[in-house]
């Protein structure tokens, strides 16, 4: 079942892909260099080879950041697009990956994954800013578009460049949350053995 979820994940992943980009190839917006973008690809490489650095990066993009799309999808087309129906098959794997991962194989984020979950994510800032800067791109949605361009919420974090700092911010207190329940689980059961 794993390796079935992750070669279908990836080959969804390469084909949606493709057919963004199937028109014409355009730096701002044709890397799939948004959280989610990267993410439909470590979701199935995650299942494929149980790295803990990618089973880290995809529980915490997934349940602090890809869930976000759940709560108020970017959405620039409705359901008589097939862009609609990408995007939310996109994002069903992404969180239903994660959700395998954790109820399925097992996995435990603990302390060290949290501090993986940084590492990557502050090179996907190192990598995807100047990239922003670059193509007047919204990779990460750090980029500085017009308010009318993005979604409202990121919008209401102000102005650029200090609306990319509180996003990164915000980012890294949803890892925390999101971490802290196996923390305070795992603690309990210590707690509960040494009694």
């Amino acid at each position: 079942m794993r390796w079935a979820l992750g070669v279908f994940g990836l080959g969804f992943w390469l084909s949606y892909n493709i057919w963004w980009n199937r028109n014409d190839f355009d730096a701002a917006s044709g890397f799939p260099l948004h959280i989610c973008g990267l993410s439909g690809a470590i979701a199935p490489l995650t299942l494929l080879t149980l790295d803990r650095w990618l089973r880290a990066t995809l529980y915490f993009w997934a349940f602090a950041l890809a869930s976000q799309a759940f709560i108020q999808p970017a959405l620039a087309a409705g359901p008589a697009t097939p862009l609609f129906w990408w995007f939310w098959a996109q994002h069903t794997i992404i969180l239903g990956y994660a959700i395998f991962d954790v109820t399925v194989l097992s996995f435990r984020p603990g302390w060290q994954d949290l501090r993986r979950a940084f590492i990557v994510s502050a090179i996907y800032l190192c990598v995807v800013m100047p990239l922003d800067i670059h193509f007047g791109a919204d990779y990460g949605f750090l980029g500085d578009l017009p308010a009318d361009k993005i979604p409202p919420f990121v919008a209401a974090l102000g102005l650029w460049p200090a609306r990319a700092f509180i996003l990164v911010a915000l980012a890294a207190v949803a890892f925390v949350v999101v971490a802290l329940p196996w923390q305070l689980t795992d603690r309990h059961w210590r707690q509960r053995s040494a009694a």
